[in-house]
Order: structure tokens, then C-alpha cells, then sequence
């Protein structure tokens, strides 16, 4: 597998570029809500929907601009090859058709929960689908990248590209309630309640232009 290696060349570089790419592709970036207070001392993960190529950007450009913490995310190997400089932003691979590669992703993933500045993002779709699709498809891998001994607070994330009235399309976040990796451990189907419940929550908010403010402003 390809493990994430942090650069400064490239997070300054890049992180410039994605802000820029951000701004000039999109007129807003609504915040319906801002992220919940975590605990400094326990690692995040995050789990925001995957609807887009765009994805990985909104949650980068918002971390390194609102917070202190190591972006980590994880890929598709065959796609980490094709962009390997992603690697050095914090992202790391994952070959699902190999269950080797899977297991050594697992126990990758359980030593980055050993460092609490950590905020990995996993896609508990396992895939891209349309944001408006329901029930979203919610792969059971999560408990077992969850299933440590060290606790982590796992954060759902909704984000929808959409058009009102502007040339240019509206990037659209909210965030959900902070569960514990260990009662989603026990619980699997609390996961996915929550998960759906912010979306709900971001349907609503969309439906009646209810933000809190244009992130974009702060790129």
C-alpha cells in the first residue's frame, strides 16, 4: 500500500492551487452549520458523503483553513498511482480487490489513530454515488477501520454541488453530530441513523437557502 507522507513544499503549493481552483470554479461555499467542538486529544475521522471528484478539496481547503489538525484521506490505490503527489498532502491507498492490501490499509489506518492531531477521512459509501440517492449505500468496512483500541470521534459530513440562480454552481456543507468510534463499533446502525439524519438536515437547509455563511469568503 502507499502510506501518506507530509510535505511542506506541497501543502503550501498545493494548498494555494486548491483554494484558487475552489473560487474561480464556484460562487459559494455554504456552511449550513460549523463543525462541532471535538476533543483536541482524541483523533477525528470523518465521514462525508461521496458525490464528486470534488470532494476530497472541500474537506481539505476547510481543515487546513478552520483547524490544526493532519489531513489524512484514503484512496484508491489505482488512483493514488495516477496522482501520487497526493500522498505527500496526506492521502494513503486501499486496493479492495486485494484482501491483503485491505488488512494492511486496517492496521495503517488504526496506527494513524495513534496520533490525536490525525483527521482521516473515510467514505463509508465505498464508491461515488449522487448525492440525492436513498438510502445511501453504507459498506460495513467502517466498524472494521473503527474496531481499535484507541477511541476516535467520528464525524459525519453532508456536501452537495448544486445551480440556484448563478452562472457558477454552489458548494453546499453541513456537519453532523460528533458519535464515538466505540459505540459505532457496538452499534452500527446508530452510524448510519446519524448519517442520515444530517443529510435530512442538509436537504432542508438547501430547500430554504438556510446558511450560516459563505466559506468561500475564507479562501
Amino acid at each position: 500500500m502507499i502510506v501518506a507522507r507530509d510535505s511542506k513544499f506541497h501543502a503550501i503549493f498545493f494548498g494555494s492551487y486548491f483554494r484558487r481552483l475552489m473560487k474561480k470554479n464556484f460562487s459559494h461555499f455554504w456552511l449550513v452549520n460549523d463543525v462541532p467542538q471535538t476533543n483536541d486529544d482524541i483523533p477525528l475521522v470523518m465521514t462525508p458523503n461521496h458525490m464528486s471528484w470534488w470532494d476530497g478539496f472541500i474537506i481539505y481547503c476547510f481543515l487546513k483553513l478552520r483547524t490544526r489538525r493532519k489531513f489524512r484521506i484514503m484512496m484508491l490505490e489505482q488512483q493514488l498511482l495516477q496522482f501520487p503527489f497526493f500522498s505527500k498532502l496526506g492521502a494513503f491507498s486501499i486496493d479492495p480487490g486485494k484482501p491483503k492490501s485491505v488488512h494492511q490499509t486496517i492496521l495503517y489506518f488504526h496506527s494513524l489513530l495513534k496520533d490525536s492531531k490525525n483527521c482521516i477521512v473515510f467514505y463509508p459509501q465505498g464508491k461515488m454515488e449522487p448525492y440525492w440517492k436513498r438510502p445511501q449505500s453504507i459498506q460495513a468496512g467502517l466498524t472494521h477501520f473503527l474496531n481499535s483500541p484507541v477511541i476516535s470521534q467520528v464525524l459525519p459530513v453532508a456536501s452537495v454541488i448544486t445551480t440556484y440562480n448563478e452562472k457558477k454552481p454552489e458548494i453546499i456543507v453541513r456537519f453532523g453530530e460528533v458519535i464515538s468510534s466505540k459505540e459505532i463499533v457496538a452499534d452500527r446502525e446508530l452510524f448510519i441513523k446519524k448519517y442520515h439524519d444530517n443529510l435530512l438536515l442538509c436537504d432542508a437547509a438547501i430547500n430554504n437557502r438556510d446558511f450560516l455563511l459563505d466559506f468561500r469568503l475564507e479562501l
